[in-house]
Protein backbone atom coordinates (compact mmCIF):
# COMPACT_ATOMS: atom_id res chain seq x y z
CA UNK A 1 0.00 0.00 0.00
CA UNK A 2 0.83 3.66 -0.87
CA UNK A 3 2.58 5.40 2.21
CA UNK A 4 0.00 7.88 3.32
CA UNK A 5 -3.04 9.18 5.65
CA UNK A 6 -6.29 7.21 4.99
CA UNK A 7 -9.42 8.40 6.36
CA UNK A 8 -13.32 8.19 5.81
CA UNK A 9 -15.78 10.54 8.43
CA UNK A 10 -19.18 10.83 8.35
CA UNK A 11 -20.08 14.68 8.32
CA UNK A 12 -23.88 13.74 9.01
CA UNK A 13 -23.44 11.76 11.83
CA UNK A 14 -24.78 8.55 9.29
CA UNK A 15 -22.91 5.38 10.37
CA UNK A 16 -20.10 4.44 7.69
CA UNK A 17 -20.48 2.41 5.03
CA UNK A 18 -18.22 -0.80 5.39
CA UNK A 19 -18.32 -0.92 1.36
CA UNK A 20 -16.50 2.33 1.59
CA UNK A 21 -14.05 1.62 3.83
CA UNK A 22 -13.02 -1.42 1.66
CA UNK A 23 -12.68 0.35 -1.37
CA UNK A 24 -10.40 2.51 0.62
CA UNK A 25 -8.52 -0.70 1.27
CA UNK A 26 -9.11 -0.42 5.37
CA UNK A 27 -8.98 -3.68 6.75
CA UNK A 28 -11.71 -4.91 9.27
CA UNK A 29 -11.31 -2.22 11.80
CA UNK A 30 -8.73 1.16 11.28
CA UNK A 31 -5.74 0.64 13.67
CA UNK A 32 -5.53 4.06 14.17
CA UNK A 33 -8.68 5.23 15.24
CA UNK A 34 -12.02 4.35 14.40
CA UNK A 35 -15.18 5.88 16.12
CA UNK A 36 -17.33 8.54 16.56
CA UNK A 37 -17.85 8.31 12.55
CA UNK A 38 -14.21 8.65 11.31
CA UNK A 39 -12.05 5.85 10.64
CA UNK A 40 -7.99 6.56 10.04
CA UNK A 41 -5.03 4.35 9.46
CA UNK A 42 -1.51 5.98 8.47
CA UNK A 43 0.81 3.82 6.52
CA UNK A 44 4.53 4.96 6.12
CA UNK A 45 8.23 3.08 6.02
CA UNK A 46 9.12 5.27 8.87
CA UNK A 47 7.27 4.54 12.27
CA UNK A 48 8.92 7.42 13.08
CA UNK A 49 6.68 9.53 11.05
CA UNK A 50 3.49 8.07 12.12
CA UNK A 51 2.20 11.00 14.92
CA UNK A 52 -1.09 10.65 16.64
CA UNK A 53 -2.99 12.69 19.67
CA UNK A 54 -6.17 12.43 21.62
CA UNK A 55 -6.77 16.47 21.64
CA UNK A 56 -10.09 17.37 23.73
CA UNK A 57 -12.34 18.06 20.07
CA UNK A 58 -11.50 15.20 18.48
CA UNK A 59 -8.21 13.26 16.89
CA UNK A 60 -5.32 14.73 15.35
CA UNK A 61 -2.87 12.55 12.76
CA UNK A 62 0.25 13.93 11.89
CA UNK A 63 2.58 12.14 9.16
CA UNK A 64 5.69 13.37 8.41
CA UNK A 65 8.23 15.26 10.74
CA UNK A 66 8.79 18.37 12.38
CA UNK A 67 12.00 19.87 12.31
CA UNK A 68 11.90 22.17 14.68
CA UNK A 69 9.26 20.78 17.69
CA UNK A 70 11.43 22.04 20.80
CA UNK A 71 10.83 25.62 19.22
CA UNK A 72 7.54 25.09 18.07
CA UNK A 73 6.77 24.19 21.64
CA UNK A 74 8.63 27.38 23.23
CA UNK A 75 6.12 29.26 21.02
CA UNK A 76 3.44 27.74 21.94
CA UNK A 77 4.62 27.84 25.19
CA UNK A 78 3.83 23.92 25.61
CA UNK A 79 6.35 21.75 27.36
CA UNK A 80 9.38 20.38 24.90
CA UNK A 81 8.49 16.96 25.52
CA UNK A 82 5.14 17.44 23.81
CA UNK A 83 4.45 15.16 20.52
CA UNK A 84 4.17 16.32 17.41
CA UNK A 85 0.98 15.70 16.52
CA UNK A 86 0.00 17.90 19.29
CA UNK A 87 2.20 20.25 18.38
CA UNK A 88 0.09 20.52 15.00
CA UNK A 89 -3.23 20.82 16.60
CA UNK A 90 -2.23 23.55 19.24
CA UNK A 91 -0.35 24.98 16.36
CA UNK A 92 -3.51 25.44 14.29
CA UNK A 93 -5.48 26.80 17.01
CA UNK A 94 -2.76 29.25 17.27
CA UNK A 95 -2.07 30.04 13.50
CA UNK A 96 -4.77 28.56 11.52
CA UNK A 97 -3.25 27.88 7.36
CA UNK A 98 -0.34 29.86 8.77
CA UNK A 99 1.20 26.62 10.81
CA UNK A 100 2.37 25.68 7.94
CA UNK A 101 4.78 28.53 7.45
CA UNK A 102 5.00 28.09 11.75
CA UNK A 103 6.55 24.54 11.11
CA UNK A 104 9.24 23.58 9.33
CA UNK A 105 9.68 20.08 7.60
CA UNK A 106 7.39 18.29 5.93
CA UNK A 107 4.37 17.06 7.06
CA UNK A 108 0.55 16.48 7.11
CA UNK A 109 -1.90 16.87 9.53
CA UNK A 110 -5.63 15.91 9.75
CA UNK A 111 -8.08 16.90 12.46
CA UNK A 112 -11.50 15.57 13.03
CA UNK A 113 -13.45 17.16 15.51
CA UNK A 114 -16.12 15.58 16.33
CA UNK A 115 -19.12 17.83 17.57
CA UNK A 116 -18.74 19.79 14.70
CA UNK A 117 -18.20 17.29 12.57
CA UNK A 118 -15.81 18.97 10.43
CA UNK A 119 -12.26 17.39 8.79
CA UNK A 120 -9.34 20.18 9.09
CA UNK A 121 -6.25 18.90 6.52
CA UNK A 122 -3.07 21.01 6.58
CA UNK A 123 0.09 20.52 4.29
CA UNK A 124 3.74 21.38 5.38
CA UNK A 125 5.75 24.16 2.85
CA UNK A 126 6.84 21.04 1.01
CA UNK A 127 4.56 17.83 0.35
CA UNK A 128 5.68 14.50 1.81
CA UNK A 129 3.03 12.32 0.37
CA UNK A 130 -0.07 12.93 -2.07
CA UNK A 131 -3.08 13.67 -0.16
CA UNK A 132 -6.40 13.29 -2.19
CA UNK A 133 -9.90 13.85 -0.85
CA UNK A 134 -13.52 13.85 -2.28
CA UNK A 135 -16.76 14.77 -0.30
CA UNK A 136 -20.79 14.54 -1.53
CA UNK A 137 -21.60 16.44 1.11
CA UNK A 138 -22.76 13.33 3.87
CA UNK A 139 -19.15 12.25 4.10
CA UNK A 140 -15.28 13.30 3.09
CA UNK A 141 -12.69 10.54 2.26
CA UNK A 142 -9.01 10.72 2.18
CA UNK A 143 -6.36 9.08 0.43
CA UNK A 144 -2.87 9.21 -0.76
CA UNK A 145 -4.40 7.01 -3.95
CA UNK A 146 -6.11 8.97 -6.27
CA UNK A 147 -7.39 5.95 -7.94
CA UNK A 148 -8.76 4.06 -4.75
CA UNK A 149 -11.20 7.34 -4.75
CA UNK A 150 -12.34 6.64 -7.63
CA UNK A 151 -13.80 2.86 -6.30
CA UNK A 152 -16.02 4.53 -3.98
CA UNK A 153 -19.57 4.31 -5.29
CA UNK A 154 -20.59 8.37 -5.00
CA UNK A 155 -17.57 9.16 -6.97
CA UNK A 156 -18.22 9.28 -11.12
CA UNK A 157 -14.78 8.23 -11.65
CA UNK A 158 -14.76 10.51 -14.67
CA UNK A 159 -11.66 12.11 -16.00
CA UNK A 160 -11.84 16.10 -15.95
CA UNK A 161 -10.91 17.22 -19.50
CA UNK A 162 -9.14 20.71 -18.48
CA UNK A 163 -7.50 18.73 -16.05
CA UNK A 164 -6.26 16.24 -18.23
CA UNK A 165 -5.09 18.62 -20.43
CA UNK A 166 -3.54 20.51 -18.23
CA UNK A 167 -1.51 17.46 -16.36
CA UNK A 168 -0.14 16.68 -19.37
CA UNK A 169 1.53 20.69 -20.08
CA UNK A 170 4.21 22.56 -18.73
CA UNK A 171 4.77 23.55 -15.06
CA UNK A 172 3.28 26.74 -14.76
CA UNK A 173 -0.04 25.44 -16.90
CA UNK A 174 -0.13 22.22 -14.19
CA UNK A 175 -0.05 24.42 -11.74
CA UNK A 176 -3.91 26.13 -13.07
CA UNK A 177 -5.18 22.91 -12.06
CA UNK A 178 -5.10 24.83 -8.17
CA UNK A 179 -5.59 21.82 -6.13
CA UNK A 180 -7.90 19.54 -8.65
CA UNK A 181 -6.99 16.45 -10.16
CA UNK A 182 -8.00 15.00 -13.31
CA UNK A 183 -11.11 13.10 -11.58
CA UNK A 184 -14.28 14.98 -11.16
CA UNK A 185 -14.65 15.87 -7.69
CA UNK A 186 -11.45 14.72 -6.75
CA UNK A 187 -9.35 17.01 -5.12
CA UNK A 188 -5.43 17.25 -4.24
CA UNK A 189 -4.30 19.21 -0.96
CA UNK A 190 -1.07 22.01 -1.99
CA UNK A 191 1.91 22.37 -0.25
CA UNK A 192 1.45 25.26 2.26
CA UNK A 193 -2.46 24.49 2.18
CA UNK A 194 -5.36 24.22 4.71
CA UNK A 195 -8.33 22.42 3.65
CA UNK A 196 -11.74 22.41 6.22
CA UNK A 197 -14.69 19.68 5.43
CA UNK A 198 -17.99 19.68 7.11
CA UNK A 199 -21.16 19.91 5.21
CA UNK A 200 -21.55 22.86 4.79
CA UNK A 201 -18.79 22.63 2.27
CA UNK A 202 -15.15 22.66 1.42
CA UNK A 203 -13.07 25.72 2.19
CA UNK A 204 -9.01 26.03 0.80
CA UNK A 205 -6.83 28.65 1.99
CA UNK A 206 -3.37 28.67 1.22
CA UNK A 207 -1.05 30.15 3.96
CA UNK A 208 0.41 33.35 4.23
CA UNK A 209 3.95 33.74 2.53
CA UNK A 210 6.42 33.76 4.96
CA UNK A 211 7.87 37.47 5.16
CA UNK A 212 11.01 38.05 2.43
CA UNK A 213 14.53 37.45 4.91
CA UNK A 214 16.71 40.45 6.13
CA UNK A 215 18.84 41.69 3.39
CA UNK A 216 21.94 40.85 5.18
CA UNK A 217 25.42 42.24 6.03
CA UNK A 218 28.16 39.82 5.91
CA UNK A 219 31.24 38.91 4.12
CA UNK A 220 31.40 35.93 1.92
CA UNK A 221 33.74 33.45 3.88
CA UNK A 222 30.67 33.97 6.88
CA UNK A 223 28.40 33.70 4.41
CA UNK A 224 30.10 29.81 3.65
CA UNK A 225 30.42 28.89 7.18
CA UNK A 226 26.76 29.44 8.04
CA UNK A 227 25.54 27.58 4.79
CA UNK A 228 28.18 24.83 5.47
CA UNK A 229 26.93 24.32 9.16
CA UNK A 230 23.13 24.51 8.34
CA UNK A 231 23.58 22.00 5.25
CA UNK A 232 25.48 19.73 7.79
CA UNK A 233 22.46 20.15 10.78
CA UNK A 234 20.11 19.05 7.82
CA UNK A 235 21.94 16.31 6.81
CA UNK A 236 22.49 14.73 10.35
CA UNK A 237 18.80 15.67 10.96
CA UNK A 238 17.71 13.59 8.58
CA UNK A 239 20.36 11.01 8.40
CA UNK A 240 18.76 10.23 12.11
CA UNK A 241 15.65 9.10 11.11
CA UNK A 242 16.57 6.71 8.90
CA UNK A 243 19.14 3.52 9.57
CA UNK A 244 20.98 3.39 6.22
CA UNK A 245 21.06 5.88 3.49
CA UNK A 246 22.20 5.54 0.16
CA UNK A 247 23.21 8.71 -1.73
CA UNK A 248 22.87 9.09 -5.61
CA UNK A 249 26.60 10.31 -6.67
CA UNK A 250 27.41 11.65 -10.15
CA UNK A 251 30.40 13.51 -9.12
CA UNK A 252 28.79 16.78 -9.73
CA UNK A 253 28.98 19.33 -7.04
CA UNK A 254 25.89 18.67 -5.59
CA UNK A 255 25.94 15.02 -5.05
CA UNK A 256 29.52 15.11 -4.27
CA UNK A 257 28.73 17.85 -1.31
CA UNK A 258 26.10 15.78 0.09
CA UNK A 259 28.08 12.66 -0.29
CA UNK A 260 30.87 14.47 1.70
CA UNK A 261 28.34 16.18 4.50
CA UNK A 262 26.63 12.56 4.99
CA UNK A 263 30.54 11.24 5.81
CA UNK A 264 30.30 13.64 8.41
CA UNK A 265 26.22 13.72 9.47
CA UNK A 266 26.20 9.95 9.69
CA UNK A 267 25.29 8.37 13.06
CA UNK A 268 27.60 6.07 14.38
CA UNK A 269 25.26 3.34 14.68
CA UNK A 270 23.83 4.29 10.78
CA UNK A 271 25.98 3.51 7.05
CA UNK A 272 25.67 4.63 3.99
CA UNK A 273 26.92 4.28 0.33
CA UNK A 274 26.80 5.94 -3.52
CA UNK A 275 25.15 4.89 -5.76
CA UNK A 276 26.24 5.97 -9.37
CA UNK A 277 24.04 5.57 -12.75
CA UNK A 278 26.71 3.89 -14.91
CA UNK A 279 27.14 2.53 -18.78
CA UNK A 280 27.09 -1.20 -19.26
CA UNK A 281 30.40 -2.90 -18.47
CA UNK A 282 32.95 -2.99 -21.63
CA UNK A 283 30.43 -0.20 -23.60
CA UNK A 284 31.81 2.69 -24.87
CA UNK A 285 29.24 4.87 -23.84
CA UNK A 286 30.83 7.27 -21.50
CA UNK A 287 29.43 7.70 -17.89
CA UNK A 288 29.99 9.47 -14.53
CA UNK A 289 31.60 6.51 -12.93
CA UNK A 290 35.60 8.02 -12.88
CA UNK A 291 34.20 11.30 -11.28
CA UNK A 292 31.56 9.59 -8.88
CA UNK A 293 34.86 6.60 -7.70
CA UNK A 294 37.43 9.67 -7.08
CA UNK A 295 34.49 10.79 -4.87
CA UNK A 296 34.08 7.68 -2.82
CA UNK A 297 37.17 6.72 -2.55
CA UNK A 298 38.20 10.23 -1.22
CA UNK A 299 35.17 9.71 1.52
CA UNK A 300 36.28 6.15 2.24
CA UNK A 301 32.07 5.35 1.16
CA UNK A 302 31.70 2.06 -0.71
CA UNK A 303 30.50 3.07 -4.48
CA UNK A 304 27.78 0.81 -6.78
CA UNK A 305 27.31 1.55 -10.08
CA UNK A 306 23.98 1.14 -11.37
CA UNK A 307 23.46 -0.52 -14.85
CA UNK A 308 20.19 -0.08 -16.46
CA UNK A 309 18.68 -3.67 -16.86
CA UNK A 310 18.11 -3.69 -21.08
CA UNK A 311 14.95 -5.40 -20.10
CA UNK A 312 13.74 -1.87 -18.25
CA UNK A 313 11.14 -0.19 -21.06
CA UNK A 314 12.11 3.24 -21.69
CA UNK A 315 8.46 3.92 -23.12
CA UNK A 316 6.54 1.96 -20.38
CA UNK A 317 6.55 2.95 -16.80
CA UNK A 318 6.26 0.30 -14.76
CA UNK A 319 2.73 -0.35 -12.96
CA UNK A 320 5.03 0.10 -9.54
CA UNK A 321 5.68 3.56 -10.99
CA UNK A 322 1.97 4.28 -12.04
CA UNK A 323 0.83 3.44 -8.92
CA UNK A 324 3.34 5.68 -6.91
CA UNK A 325 2.84 9.11 -8.89
CA UNK A 326 -0.65 8.26 -11.12
CA UNK A 327 -0.14 10.90 -13.66
CA UNK A 328 0.25 10.88 -17.02
CA UNK A 329 3.41 12.72 -17.12
CA UNK A 330 6.64 11.05 -15.72
CA UNK A 331 10.30 11.53 -15.22
CA UNK A 332 11.88 10.57 -18.66
CA UNK A 333 14.76 8.73 -16.12
CA UNK A 334 11.68 6.87 -14.67
CA UNK A 335 13.72 3.49 -15.62
CA UNK A 336 16.83 4.89 -14.00
CA UNK A 337 15.43 5.73 -10.80
CA UNK A 338 13.62 2.66 -10.38
CA UNK A 339 17.26 1.01 -10.82
CA UNK A 340 18.54 3.06 -8.28
CA UNK A 341 15.98 2.30 -5.54
CA UNK A 342 16.00 -1.45 -5.94
CA UNK A 343 19.79 -0.95 -5.56
CA UNK A 344 18.96 1.26 -2.75
CA UNK A 345 16.58 -1.07 -1.17
CA UNK A 346 18.18 -4.48 -1.91
CA UNK A 347 21.83 -2.92 0.27
CA UNK A 348 19.25 -2.47 3.24
CA UNK A 349 19.28 1.35 2.51
CA UNK A 350 15.53 3.22 3.90
CA UNK A 351 16.65 6.69 2.71
CA UNK A 352 17.88 7.54 -0.97
CA UNK A 353 19.60 11.11 -0.62
CA UNK A 354 19.42 12.88 -4.02
CA UNK A 355 21.11 16.44 -5.09
CA UNK A 356 18.36 17.72 -6.58
CA UNK A 357 17.34 21.38 -6.24
CA UNK A 358 21.08 22.75 -5.72
CA UNK A 359 20.76 25.30 -8.19
CA UNK A 360 17.96 27.31 -5.59
CA UNK A 361 20.78 27.83 -3.33
CA UNK A 362 24.38 27.23 -3.18
CA UNK A 363 24.91 25.80 -6.97
CA UNK A 364 22.98 28.46 -9.11
CA UNK A 365 24.08 29.77 -11.90
CA UNK A 366 23.22 33.30 -11.89
CA UNK A 367 23.08 33.74 -15.77
CA UNK A 368 19.95 31.67 -15.96
CA UNK A 369 17.20 32.39 -18.07
CA UNK A 370 14.20 33.56 -16.84
CA UNK A 371 14.85 34.04 -13.11
CA UNK A 372 13.83 37.35 -12.93
CA UNK A 373 9.96 37.81 -12.33
CA UNK A 374 10.52 41.03 -15.03
CA UNK A 375 11.68 38.67 -17.88
CA UNK A 376 8.69 36.46 -17.13
CA UNK A 377 6.45 39.32 -16.96
CA UNK A 378 7.59 40.92 -20.15
CA UNK A 379 7.10 37.39 -21.94
CA UNK A 380 3.34 36.89 -20.59
CA UNK A 381 2.77 40.31 -22.03
CA UNK A 382 4.20 39.57 -25.03
CA UNK A 383 2.23 36.07 -25.32
CA UNK A 384 -1.13 38.49 -24.01
CA UNK A 385 -0.93 40.65 -27.30
CA UNK A 386 -0.18 37.94 -29.65
CA UNK A 387 -3.40 36.40 -28.31
CA UNK A 388 -5.53 39.57 -28.63
CA UNK A 389 -4.07 40.06 -32.16
CA UNK A 390 -5.38 36.82 -33.00
CA UNK A 391 -1.45 36.02 -33.79
CA UNK A 392 -1.28 32.47 -31.28
CA UNK A 393 -0.26 29.83 -33.81
CA UNK A 394 -0.53 26.18 -33.26
CA UNK A 395 3.59 26.22 -32.51
CA UNK A 396 2.06 28.35 -29.30
CA UNK A 397 -0.27 26.23 -28.10
CA UNK A 398 1.61 23.05 -28.21
CA UNK A 399 4.40 24.96 -26.38
CA UNK A 400 2.23 24.85 -23.36
CA UNK A 401 2.41 20.69 -23.02
CA UNK A 402 4.84 18.14 -22.78
CA UNK A 403 3.40 15.68 -25.13
CA UNK A 404 1.72 15.46 -28.33
CA UNK A 405 -2.01 16.01 -28.00
CA UNK A 406 -4.31 14.63 -30.40
CA UNK A 407 -6.35 17.12 -32.73
CA UNK A 408 -9.42 16.82 -31.26
CA UNK A 409 -7.95 17.49 -28.08
CA UNK A 410 -5.65 20.67 -28.38
CA UNK A 411 -7.49 23.29 -27.20
CA UNK A 412 -8.81 26.15 -29.70
CA UNK A 413 -7.16 28.46 -27.47
CA UNK A 414 -4.08 28.51 -24.90
CA UNK A 415 -4.70 27.55 -21.38
CA UNK A 416 -4.26 30.29 -18.37
CA UNK A 417 -1.50 29.80 -17.13
CA UNK A 418 -0.64 30.08 -13.32
CA UNK A 419 2.51 31.58 -12.20
CA UNK A 420 3.87 30.82 -8.55
CA UNK A 421 4.69 33.82 -6.55
CA UNK A 422 8.18 33.05 -5.14
CA UNK A 423 8.88 34.11 -1.09
CA UNK A 424 10.86 37.18 -1.26
CA UNK A 425 10.19 37.93 -5.03
CA UNK A 426 9.82 41.60 -4.39
CA UNK A 427 13.64 42.65 -3.31
CA UNK A 428 14.92 40.54 -6.70
CA UNK A 429 16.31 44.34 -7.32
CA UNK A 430 17.30 44.87 -3.79
CA UNK A 431 20.70 42.75 -4.72
CA UNK A 432 19.92 39.96 -2.29
CA UNK A 433 19.74 36.66 -3.48
CA UNK A 434 15.94 36.17 -2.64
CA UNK A 435 13.89 32.71 -3.37
CA UNK A 436 13.86 31.99 -6.53
CA UNK A 437 10.70 30.80 -8.45
CA UNK A 438 12.10 27.52 -8.54
CA UNK A 439 11.38 26.83 -4.47
CA UNK A 440 7.65 26.66 -5.58
CA UNK A 441 8.19 23.41 -7.70
CA UNK A 442 10.61 22.23 -5.22
CA UNK A 443 8.35 22.05 -2.63
CA UNK A 444 5.13 20.41 -4.38
CA UNK A 445 7.70 17.54 -5.67
CA UNK A 446 6.32 14.53 -3.06
CA UNK A 447 9.26 12.35 -1.16
CA UNK A 448 7.58 9.08 -1.82
CA UNK A 449 9.41 6.72 -4.13
CA UNK A 450 8.07 4.06 -5.75
CA UNK A 451 9.03 1.55 -2.64
CA UNK A 452 7.07 2.05 0.02
CA UNK A 453 9.59 1.37 2.26
CA UNK A 454 12.27 3.94 0.58
CA UNK A 455 12.38 7.72 1.30
CA UNK A 456 13.70 10.37 -0.46
CA UNK A 457 15.25 12.89 0.99
CA UNK A 458 15.98 16.30 -1.14
CA UNK A 459 17.96 18.13 1.68
CA UNK A 460 18.69 21.47 -1.12
CA UNK A 461 14.88 22.31 -1.05
CA UNK A 462 14.96 22.53 3.10
CA UNK A 463 13.57 26.01 4.03
CA UNK A 464 16.76 26.67 5.98
CA UNK A 465 18.87 26.64 3.51
CA UNK A 466 16.41 28.39 0.92
CA UNK A 467 16.02 31.41 3.41
CA UNK A 468 19.28 31.94 4.87
CA UNK A 469 20.48 32.00 1.24
CA UNK A 470 17.85 34.04 0.18
CA UNK A 471 19.40 37.25 2.42
CA UNK A 472 22.34 36.93 1.14
CA UNK A 473 23.91 39.46 -1.66
CA UNK A 474 23.31 37.83 -4.96
CA UNK A 475 26.51 38.80 -6.10
CA UNK A 476 27.75 35.67 -3.69
CA UNK A 477 26.77 33.16 -6.40
CA UNK A 478 29.65 34.37 -8.64
CA UNK A 479 31.99 35.27 -6.03
CA UNK A 480 35.35 36.40 -7.37
CA UNK A 481 34.18 35.56 -10.94
CA UNK A 482 33.44 32.13 -10.38
CA UNK A 483 30.49 29.74 -11.32
CA UNK A 484 28.64 28.76 -8.59
CA UNK A 485 31.30 29.65 -6.10
CA UNK A 486 29.11 28.81 -2.77
CA UNK A 487 29.27 25.28 -3.40
CA UNK A 488 32.88 25.46 -4.64
CA UNK A 489 33.90 26.97 -1.38
CA UNK A 490 31.66 25.04 0.91
CA UNK A 491 33.61 21.78 -0.79
CA UNK A 492 36.74 22.87 -0.08
CA UNK A 493 39.28 20.43 2.61
CA UNK A 494 36.05 18.15 1.83
CA UNK A 495 36.93 16.76 -1.49
CA UNK A 496 39.49 16.85 -4.05
CA UNK A 497 40.13 19.55 -6.09
CA UNK A 498 38.94 18.04 -9.09
CA UNK A 499 35.67 17.85 -8.25
CA UNK A 500 35.77 21.23 -6.45
CA UNK A 501 36.69 23.00 -9.81
CA UNK A 502 34.84 20.53 -12.35
CA UNK A 503 33.19 22.24 -14.56
CA UNK A 504 32.59 19.47 -16.94
CA UNK A 505 28.79 17.53 -16.54
CA UNK A 506 27.72 13.84 -18.57
CA UNK A 507 24.27 12.34 -19.26
CA UNK A 508 22.54 11.30 -15.92
CA UNK A 509 21.33 8.02 -18.02
CA UNK A 510 24.27 7.42 -20.21
CA UNK A 511 22.67 4.59 -22.16
CA UNK A 512 19.28 7.09 -22.74
CA UNK A 513 19.66 7.50 -26.80
CA UNK A 514 20.68 3.87 -26.78
CA UNK A 515 17.42 2.69 -24.96
CA UNK A 516 15.22 4.86 -27.07
CA UNK A 517 16.60 2.75 -30.16
CA UNK A 518 16.49 -0.09 -28.49
CA UNK A 519 12.85 -0.44 -27.34
CA UNK A 520 11.23 1.65 -30.07
CA UNK A 521 10.05 -1.66 -31.93
CA UNK A 522 8.20 -2.44 -28.67
CA UNK A 523 6.09 0.50 -28.49
CA UNK A 524 5.41 0.34 -31.99
CA UNK A 525 4.09 -3.04 -31.57
CA UNK A 526 1.51 -2.58 -28.24
CA UNK A 527 0.28 0.16 -29.83
CA UNK A 528 -0.71 -2.04 -32.93
CA UNK A 529 -1.73 -5.13 -30.92
CA UNK A 530 -3.22 -3.75 -27.84
CA UNK A 531 -4.48 0.04 -28.81
CA UNK A 532 -6.22 2.37 -25.87
CA UNK A 533 -8.87 4.09 -26.96
CA UNK A 534 -8.59 6.42 -24.42
CA UNK A 535 -5.54 7.03 -25.30
CA UNK A 536 -6.27 7.76 -28.69
CA UNK A 537 -8.71 10.41 -27.61
CA UNK A 538 -5.94 12.36 -25.66
CA UNK A 539 -3.00 12.02 -27.83
CA UNK A 540 -1.89 11.70 -30.65
CA UNK A 541 -1.08 8.32 -31.41
CA UNK A 542 -0.14 8.51 -35.32
CA UNK A 543 2.45 10.90 -34.90
CA UNK A 544 3.71 8.66 -32.14
CA UNK A 545 4.15 5.51 -34.38
CA UNK A 546 5.99 7.52 -37.00
CA UNK A 547 7.97 9.34 -34.34
CA UNK A 548 9.05 5.76 -32.91
CA UNK A 549 9.55 4.13 -36.59
CA UNK A 550 12.34 7.41 -36.96
CA UNK A 551 13.70 6.61 -33.97
CA UNK A 552 14.27 2.68 -34.99
CA UNK A 553 15.49 3.38 -37.77
CA UNK A 554 18.56 5.74 -36.45
CA UNK A 555 16.95 9.16 -37.45
CA UNK A 556 18.88 12.08 -35.53
CA UNK A 557 17.39 12.96 -32.00
CA UNK A 558 17.16 16.18 -30.44
CA UNK A 559 16.69 16.42 -26.98
CA UNK A 560 13.52 18.27 -27.17
CA UNK A 561 11.69 15.49 -30.11
CA UNK A 562 13.46 12.62 -27.27
CA UNK A 563 11.16 14.10 -24.56
CA UNK A 564 8.21 14.69 -26.38
CA UNK A 565 8.36 11.36 -28.00
CA UNK A 566 8.91 9.49 -24.93
CA UNK A 567 6.14 11.58 -22.72
CA UNK A 568 3.61 11.04 -25.23
CA UNK A 569 4.32 6.89 -25.30
CA UNK A 570 4.53 7.01 -21.26
CA UNK A 571 0.82 8.49 -21.27
CA UNK A 572 -0.39 6.31 -23.42
CA UNK A 573 0.84 3.76 -20.91
CA UNK A 574 -0.76 5.75 -18.37
CA UNK A 575 -3.96 5.25 -20.07
CA UNK A 576 -3.23 1.82 -20.30
CA UNK A 577 -2.75 0.89 -16.48
CA UNK A 578 -5.74 3.08 -15.69
CA UNK A 579 -8.21 0.97 -17.08
CA UNK A 580 -6.52 -2.42 -16.52
CA UNK A 581 -4.80 -2.24 -13.08
CA UNK A 582 -5.81 1.09 -11.52
CA UNK A 583 -9.79 0.39 -11.93
CA UNK A 584 -9.61 -3.04 -11.77
CA UNK A 585 -11.09 -3.37 -8.37
CA UNK A 586 -14.99 -3.81 -8.71
CA UNK A 587 -16.90 -0.55 -7.80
Amino acid sequence: MKNGVYALASLDNAPLDPSDLRSLSFGPRPQLFFEHGCAIDIRDGQNSAIHFAQMPDGPCALLGHLDEPHEVADRLGLDRNAGSATLAAMAHVRWGADMATKLLGEWLMMRWHIAARRMTLVMGECIRDHCYFTTDGARVALSPNLSRLTQLSWVSGEFDPEMMLRSMGTYNLREGMCGRTIIKDVFELRSGEEIIVDAHGVQRRLATPAAPPPKRRIAFTDAIIELRETMLGIMTQQLRRGGAAAFMLSGGLDSSLLSALGTLALPPEARMLCLTSAAPIDSSVADETKWASLVSAHLDVPMLPVRVNATRDIYRPTNRTFSAFETPLQSPRHYLYEALEDAAHDHGCDLLIDGLFGELTVSNVPAIEGANPRHRTLRRWAAAIRDAMGQRTQSDLDDQFLVRLSPDARPAHPLALVEPVAEGSDRVDDGTFGVLHGAAKAAGQPSNCSIPALRCVYPFRDRRLIRLMAGYPAAFASYGNQNRAPIRHMMRDLLPDAIVQRTSKLSFSPTHALLMRQHAGQAIARMTDDPVDAATRWLDTAWLRNALLHIEKGGPISNAFATQVQMTAAAVEFFRWWQSEALAAPR
